[in-house]
């Protein structure tokens, strides 16, 4: 039974050094530029935060999913931004693409959907967006965790 203690303390231990040590490191967000457009407006350039961040690690930064603040931003909601983005609470949005703001400001998606052509859907399970948005799945097969016709 001492031995058993002796295990379960140490594990114990061992695990709050773990969390200890991972919840002091310090979070780095690479970036990088918006590819070019066609237009000759260079307002766009602008730093975009990496797609390879965790969703826990980008949670503090929810706010920003499409912000582009500063010169960029908007004063009023629905005010037009340059190019495709619309104002929402003071900052450009591409409400056919956006989770936050899908279809319209303020329009939020579920955790388990994303926004395709502004409209909430389930990636996972929507045979019409299976996977991604627009991969219809073919006749008869269902969409099951982003694959058509799985299992």
């Amino acid at each position: 039974m001492k031995l058993l203690k002796a295990i379960f303390m140490a594990a114990l231990v061992l695990a709050m050094a773990s969390i200890n040590e991972t919840s002091s490191q310090e979070v780095t967000i690479q970036t990088s530029k918006q590819p070019p457009t066609s237009s000759a407006n260079h307002e766009d350039d602008h730093l975009l935060p990496s797609k390879t961040l965790r969703r826990f690690q980008a949670a503090d930064l929810s706010h920003h999913g499409g912000h582009h603040g500063g010169r960029h931003g908007c004063r009023r909601d629905y005010e037009t931004c340059s190019g495709h983005l619309t104002c929402c609470n003071s900052g450009c949005y591409d409400l056919m693409n956006d989770k936050n703001h899908c279809g319209s400001c303020y329009n939020v998606c579920e955790f388990t959907e994303d926004c395709c052509q502004g409209t909430c859907v389930s990636k996972a399970f929507d045979e019409r967006h299976c996977g991604l948005c627009h991969h219809a799945c073919e006749h008869g097969q269902k969409c099951s965790f982003g694959i058509c016709g799985y299992a």
